[in-house]
């Protein structure tokens, strides 16, 4: 039996056990890291591209950060000597919100492109941008992701609450 697990904003995964992952995803980004020999998979859920860019933030965790998440599950796979060239890369997500003032999508696309490439990865798989969330899956034993539109991605509208 496999083990499913729902992965949340700003989480990262790290397994050897066969199962899946699944996350839905707006203008956040999921980076997808696999070695195929050993099965050892990772997976974050980052909100924000750049841990450098806003000091002012940094009550964040590390993992909310693409370039923070993206080091540390790559640091993971070194610390087992993997080899970086056989490792299967996927980046998910990044849609651009309907009225949204900041292009975070975008940004955290390009900030997940820019770190990988730093570290000499290049995405295999790359289903980015556009005005849709997606719903992601991945199956940890096999490699296979699946993702799927949800529609058009819209902020929230939220109102002040009124107290009794």
């Amino acid at each position: 039996m496999t083990a499913a697990r729902f992965l949340k904003p700003g989480e990262i995964v790290l397994t050897e056990r066969p199962g899946t992952i699944t996350t839905v995803l707006g203008s956040c980004v999921s980076v997808i890291v696999r070695d195929p020999l050993t099965s050892l998979s990772a997976m974050c859920h980052a909100m924000l591209p750049d841990s450098q860019a806003e000091p002012r933030n940094r009550h964040y965790p590390a993992s909310y950060y693409v370039d923070a998440a993206v080091r540390r599950m790559l640091a993971e796979f070194d610390s087992r000597g993997l080899h970086s060239r056989r490792l299967e890369v996927a980046v998910i997500g990044g849609a651009a919100l309907a009225g949204g003032r900041f292009a975070v999508g975008q940004g955290n696309v390009m900030s997940a492109l820019k770190t990988l490439a730093e570290l000499g990865l290049r995405p295999a798989t790359l289903d980015v941008g556009g005005s849709n969330g997606r719903r992601l899956s991945f199956d940890t034993a096999t490699g296979e992701l699946t993702s799927t539109s949800l529609g058009r991605v819209r902020p929230a509208r939220t109102k002040a609450c009124s107290r009794s």
